[in-house]
């Protein structure tokens, strides 16, 4: 299971960075965003 779960992180790895690394990347850094001003509220 770990192994099949691993090789399929890979393909949607590979995928994304070819098709929508654009898009992953400006999730990635809404969510660091989001989770920042969690953090914030918080403390």
């Amino acid at each position: 299971m770990k192994i099949m779960e691993a090789l399929t992180r890979l393909r949607n790895k590979k995928n994304s960075h070819r098709h929508r690394s654009k898009l992953l990347k400006a999730k990635a850094y809404q969510n660091q965003l989001f989770g920042s001003s969690l953090r914030r509220r918080h403390w």
